[in-house]
């Protein structure tokens, strides 16, 4: 009688550390099934106006706001979205930074100054998907500017001019969503309030 009760006794260690061993296994394989490595997660900027990467935006644009002894960075896909989102902020940017047209996408490309920066403003032809309209692009100088411009379209503008006519478009105007259609601004829009 000991020595059936010895044996069933080691048959249930036995069957315990099976059942463990099968539960080690698949503990391990779910986690291999369900792991996803660091590299698979897409951390690019992100504007916080319209939801579109701004690391492949050809008119992006990058504001540091200091607040105390920190610095905020906003990164807008175009002027007209960092318009939107410095609404509400309370203080007010010390740097922008615009995308160079003629530079971007390549390996020489650098960010400007962006009162500094010549813009053609309300280009003709632009990405919806990567950018919001009006489609502006910055140039380091005006003579860069005028050269892009038969290809856009639009006009000409320094910096103080811009940003008027994006700050009066941001008054009366909501963001489109993503994959809207461009007109130029030369067509009518409609505004907030036929909506």
């Amino acid at each position: 009688m000991m020595k059936t009760m010895t044996l069933i006794a080691k048959g249930t260690l036995r069957a315990w550390r099976f059942a463990a061993g099968m539960l080690l296994l698949a503990g391990a394989a779910a986690l291999l099934f369900w792991y996803q490595p660091v590299q698979a997660l897409d951390i690019r900027p992100i504007c916080e106006t319209c939801r579109r990467y701004t690391d492949k935006s050809p008119s992006r644009v990058m504001a540091y706001i200091e607040i105390g002894r920190h610095v905020k960075r906003l990164d807008a896909c175009s002027l007209f979205c960092l318009v939107e989102m410095l609404e509400d902020q309370e203080y007010e940017p010390t740097f922008i930074y615009v995308t160079d047209y003629a530079t971007f996408d390549t390996d020489e490309q650098m960010p400007l100054d962006a009162l500094k920066a010549w813009y053609v403003y309300d280009c003709e032809t632009g990405d919806e998907e990567k950018s919001n309209c009006p489609y502006v692009y910055a140039f380091a100088s005006e003579a860069t500017a005028r050269e892009y411009q038969d290809d856009l379209g639009g006009e000409v503008l320094d910096w103080e001019d811009t940003l008027a006519r994006i700050t009066e478009l941001t008054d009366e105007w909501e963001p489109e969503p993503v994959g809207h259609h461009h007109t130029p601004l030369k067509h009518p829009r409609t505004k907030k309030d036929d909506q």
